[in-house]
This record gives C-alpha cells, structure tokens and sequence, in this order.
C-alpha cells in the first residue's frame, strides 16, 4: 500500500522466487482504474528514492512501463532490498487471467454431468432441513484483520483514505488520542480503520513511522531528545514509539538508530519539507 516496511526477503530471494514460478506473499490487494501504468501506481504509492517499485506479471515476468493488469504484483523493496509489501492488483472493468480457462472448465465438467448417465441405484435425496451455506456466509460480515504497517516516510491522510478507499467503502483515520484524523500526515500510533458497504469494521491497521517519536508524522530535533533519554535510561518508550524508534530497522534501539534518525531530519530538511 504505501511504505509498508516490514517483511523478509532480499532481492536474490525474489529474483529466485519468481525464477521458481512464485512471487512474495501478498500483503493487501488494491482495485486501480484501468488508465493506471507503473509509473503512475508508484505516485500513488508515493514511492521514491532509496524505496523501489517493482511490477510482475502473473506470468512472473516484469512489467518495466504501460498499463497494469489484473494479477500484477507491485512488490516495494527498501534500500537493503527486503520486501516490504507486495500488493495484488485488480484493474477496474477487467478479469482475472485465470478466469477464462476456469470458465472453459467449469463449461466442460458441467457438460460431462448434464451427459451423464443416471445411476440405477440412485434414490431420490431427502430434503435437508440445514439452511443453504451459502446464505448463511454471504449475510455474515468478515472477520477482523489486525495488521501492522511500519512507514519509511509519512504521507498525506487524504493519500491514505484514497489509497485505501479501492478495498473498503469507508476508511477513517484514528489518532491516538481517539478522535478523527481528518488531515495532515499519517503519525505513529494512528489506527486506519476499513469499514465494508455495510459498516462492518473488516480491517485495523495500526501505523508507525519511523523516527516519529512525537506523533506529529516526522522525524524531529524533540524526537532525537527523547530517543537520547531512552538510550541513558532517563525514560522508557510504549510499544508504538519503541518501533518508530528502531529507525533502522535491526530490531534493536540502539546509538545507530539516533544516528540514522538525525540523517533523516538533514535529508527532510535539504529537501524542504
């Protein structure tokens, strides 16, 4: 979706992935219009450099440039080339690669059961008294997912609700303090939540960004005094904090996160933002 920092593998271990006909799990699936092309998808994904945006066919094979198509795969990498999210794409208006062969099969094995002989021996079946399964399903909302989305760099709310608004019929950003997020940037400890046509709530992601250790969606000179405080042990850190404070990724918060964290303000602030 946007920079969703969190997964495993290197660019080798996809590079065999796709060699071996598999491509990295998908991490969430997103329905785009069908004049969106690869450059295009990484705006929307507000990818930029040192992140990487790849596109892979359903064949495996990369898409370089153009229009995307169903059962792509945009898979976006961080500098150490770990894979930190792979979203399945559905373009607007179109099928699923796969959805002719399985119509061309499902004609032929309807054909051989309408040709077939009735057995002799058959009985007439009883009537069931369990309701249709699929009435059941179909009236049921879906489960919640949980997931954990770890950011490289914020972005906007409004790039966020439009973003997320391909899978949900309503997306509603929740601060930390429980009110309505309603503009300015994504922060640590913020809580997206996906609400299907009905209002079911179907998914909670919650956010950190890294290096945002004051909520407000950015790393800043308060963030590196409160990570130095940390690092002495004049104060402690909640969980959400603690992983935006791991600004480097290495599981451990240590003197190298402060350094990298200080890099981070010089790069946003050489870059005006």
């Amino acid at each position: 979706m946007f920079f969703l920092l969190i997964f495993l593998c290197c660019l080798p271990a996809v590079s065999r992935a796709v060699q071996s006909g598999s491509l990295p799990e998908v991490t969430d699936t997103f329905v785009v219009s069908a004049d969106t092309t690869v450059a295009k998808l990484g705006k929307m994904l507000n990818i930029s450099k040192p992140l990487k945006l790849t596109v892979y066919k359903a064949d495996g094979s990369i898409r370089p440039s153009g229009p995307l198509a169903t059962g792509d795969r945009a898979v976006i990498q961080n500098p150490s080339g770990d894979v930190i999210g792979c979203i399945l794409i559905t373009v607007e208006g179109q099928s699923s690669p796969s959805s002719a062969a399985s119509s061309a099969v499902s004609s032929e094995v309807s054909s051989e059961v309408s040709s077939a002989p009735a057995s002799e021996s058959s009985e007439p079946e009883a009537p069931s008294s369990q309701p249709e399964s699929s009435e059941t399903t179909s009236s049921a909302p879906q489960p919640e997912i949980q997931q954990e989305f770890v950011l490289e760099n914020s972005i906007p709310v409004s790039s966020a609700v439009q973003l997320l608004s391909g899978i949900a019929s309503r997306v509603t950003v929740i601060a930390p303090d429980g009110s309505a997020r309603k503009d300015g940037l994504i922060c640590t400890g913020d809580q997206l939540v996906l609400q299907d046509e009905n209002g079911n709530v179907f998914r909670t992601i919650n956010v950190t960004v890294l290096g945002d250790l004051t909520r407000c969606g950015r790393p800043t000179e308060s963030a590196c005094s409160i990570l130095y405080d940390y690092l002495i042990g004049n104060t402690s850190l909640p969980a959400d904090l603690s992983a935006a404070a791991n600004v480097n990724r290495d599981q451990r918060i240590d003197t190298a996160d402060l350094l990298r964290l200080k890099q981070k303000i010089l790069e946003n602030s050489s870059s005006g933002e």
